[in-house]
């Protein structure tokens, strides 16, 4: 016997004072903590909305209910009336979710077709002895629907066939098995006729409900799988041309918060394997990181965002530049309960980001699915080596350097420590651009605060008591040994950076 969790919305006609006496009552206290619940099971907590007060409509509560008892549709409460006695009140129940149930092992997860108690048992039942005559009278032909529809089983009923009422039920036991498969069998085959024939691909079969499919085209890369789940399939994929490798995990993300839980926690773990590798991670995560990413009536998401935003950072990984249609999934409907989200996505590490800075995917409209593909751009300058950050040192003797640089380093980027710094070192470029437009060429600042200083000396010379062309030659000769001082600064750089390349 075991117990399961679950969300009951209840919604409640009319406000009521509960009795729990005489029926089956429900009721939640002013600060949202749940009195009693005796009609549907053990109550847990209610949700976020439910506690603040703030929905009047329905509550929707988790409760703990034993897997053998039967599920209600409502249950009935007492109201206080006017008269001062009490009426009868049906409040329905609607559960959001229900878990599969084996009616003969009593347990959760699978149904009684699935379940791997009854396979084990033997079949009792006596073989079927079948008459094959001796005539050679080829049977009549079955109609041509007829046979397209088992031509799978034909190919296996070429076995020659045996007079003995044993094997010829093993054979069709074994017919029976091959049907049970073949349309699963048939669908891949389908999807296979639309790739080209040098191409390959991969779905297991093994995992539950596992609903991601890989195709790779073997003349340009090889896929060689290292793991594959419910939620994720994990991949390493090597270019031909150069051996060069990459981690590609594609995900499909549960619809629960709960199963999600577990999505993050091998994310994390994934990063530790990979942390000195590019790696990349896209799919439906069937999670939105903001509430600009909805548009529509939606449920309380806040819990949710918080635990993929966590799940992100804990995995090191960083959001992929994006392009396109913001919102990638839509509930297809054309009422007021129309809901747009933005569920698909593809996120790197810092190794990523290393080697193809400036790679990027296209978000592109969806036609015929309920999701928008995502078409990735990978790097486009020819594996041309990144330059590094450099500035002039001369810049930091500026008054407006420290101000320019702690405008930058306050601005709030998400992502890994380096992946901040990498940006908010982008953004001091054209800041530094600036300043050394403003100064213009160092040497030929030198050449006329030189000749302005030949000049203000010359006046000297020629009226040396004179106070106010003393103190223009005292200005010219400081503009002078300031601008000497950015130029020995700046060629001094310029050495030790060709001392380096040497």
């Amino acid at each position: 016997m075991g117990t399961w969790y679950g969300y009951e919305k209840i919604e409640a006609y009319t406000s009521a004072s509960m009795d729990k006496t005489e029926t089956p009552s429900y009721g939640i206290l002013d600060d949202g903590r749940i009195e009693y619940c005796s009609g549907l099971g053990r109550p847990l907590y209610p949700d976020a909305i439910t506690r603040a007060c703030t929905r009047l409509d329905f509550a929707r509560v988790c409760v703990m209910i034993d897997v053998n008892q039967t599920l209600t549709n409502h249950i009935i409460i007492m109201t206080p009336d006017e008269e001062g006695g009490e009426t009868p009140c049906k409040i329905d129940i609607e559960y959001e979710w229900l878990p599969p149930k084996c009616t003969g092992c009593l347990t959760l997860g699978h149904s009684v077709k699935d379940c791997s108690m009854k396979k084990t048992q033997k079949h009792t039942k006596p073989p079927v002895k079948v008459y094959v005559p001796k005539s050679n009278v080829p049977p009549p032909p079955k109609p041509k629907e007829q046979q397209k529809k088992h031509d799978f089983v034909v190919e296996v009923d070429k076995v020659p066939k045996k007079n003995h009422g044993v094997e010829q039920e093993e054979r069709e036991t074994s017919s029976h098995k091959e049907k049970e498969t073949r349309v699963r069998i048939n669908n891949a085959l389908n999807i296979q006729s639309f790739l080209l024939p040098h191409w390959k691909w991969f779905i297991d079969y093994a995992s539950v409900g596992n609903r991601i499919l890989v195709a790779w085209d073997a003349n340009v890369v090889d896929v060689h799988i290292l793991d594959s789940r419910n939620q994720l399939m994990h991949c390493r994929v090597t270019n031909r041309t150069d051996s060069k490798s990459l981690i590609i995990t594609i995900v499909y993300g549960a619809s629960e918060m709960i199963d999600r839980r577990n999505l993050w926690t091998i994310l994390e773990t994934l990063a530790h394997e990979h942390s000195d590798e590019p790696w990349l991670v896209g799919g439906d995560f069937n999670a939105v990181r903001e509430m600009n990413e909805v548009c529509g009536i939606s449920g309380d998401i806040r819990m949710a965002m918080e635990e993929f935003n966590a799940g992100i950072q804990e995995a090191g990984l960083i959001p992929l530049p994006m392009q396109g249609e913001w919102y990638t999934w839509h509930n297809c409907n054309t009422n007021s309960q129309s809901l747009w989200k933005r569920l698909d996505r593809i996120l790197i590490n810092d190794r990523w980001f290393a080697r193809f800075p400036s790679s990027s995917y296209h978000s592109l409209l969806s036609r015929t699915s309920d999701h928008s593909p995502l078409v990735l751009h990978g790097d486009t300058q020819n594996q041309t080596r990144v330059g590094m950050f450099r500035f002039d040192n001369y810049l930091t003797r500026s008054p407006e350097f420290i101000p320019n640089v702690q405008n930058i380093w306050q601005h709030r980027i998400i992502g890994t420590p380096m992946f901040a710094v990498t940006h908010k070192l982008k953004a001091l470029k054209p800041v530094f651009r600036e300043q050394r437009r403003k100064k213009g060429g160092l040497t030929l600042n030198v050449q006329l605060a030189k000749g302005f200083l030949d000049e203000a000396q010359d006046l000297v010379r020629y009226d040396r008591q004179n106070e106010v062309l003393l103190q223009l030659e005292h200005c010219c000769r400081i503009v002078y040994a300031k601008a000497v001082k950015q130029e020995q600064i700046m060629m001094q750089q310029r050495a030790n950076a060709v001392d380096e390349r040497r």
